[in-house]
């Protein structure tokens, strides 16, 4: 069990490193970073907010009594790919108007150190198998997975994956 512990953790460390690594202290984040405020999350420039992860029962409840899909977006503070995306890919209005109309969208940030940071990365690798900043989750009303997608700066690429 330790080892398996173990294997996880230094997994989880390597995709930190591969996405911008973890935070030097001393400086604050760039202008393109991620707010953090209250329960959501908003993406500057963006209009489209993703709130932020709380519970995956929750989130299925609310997205079937909207009748909508759920889009996990697994982020981090820190992540320069998903900065990326936020800039190219979620600034599209026809990609902000589907996600509005047909989504209940949740960022989860498992790039932190706290308890709900390693909760959250646990719960990508364990349910999505996968250990990758950013990733897409797209679930049905009953919470199955549709579909998954790692980064891509490619807006129809994207827009095919929530379509």
């Amino acid at each position: 069990m330790k080892i398996l512990i173990t294997i996880i953790l230094f997994t989880f460390t390597l995709s930190l490193a591969s996405c911008g690594g973890y935070p030097n202290r001393d400086h604050p984040l760039s202008e393109s970073a991620s707010i953090v405020s209250g329960d959501s999350i908003t993406i500057p420039p963006l209009s489209f907010p993703f709130r932020k992860f709380s519970c995956l029962d929750t989130t299925i409840l609310e997205a079937q009594q909207k009748h909508k899909k759920v889009l996990l977006y697994f982020t981090g503070k820190f992540c320069i790919f998903a900065r990326i995306m936020e800039t190219k890919v979620f600034t599209d209005s026809s990609i902000q108007s589907v996600l509005s109309k047909d989504y209940v969208a949740y960022a989860i940030i498992i790039d932190n150190r706290s308890l709900e940071g390693k909760r959250n990365a646990s719960f990508q690798l364990l349910q999505f198998n996968a250990n990758s900043l950013p990733f897409f989750a797209l679930l049905d009303e009953r919470g199955n997975t549709i579909r998954t997608l790692s980064f891509t700066s490619d807006k129809s690429a994207f827009s095919d994956f929530i379509k």
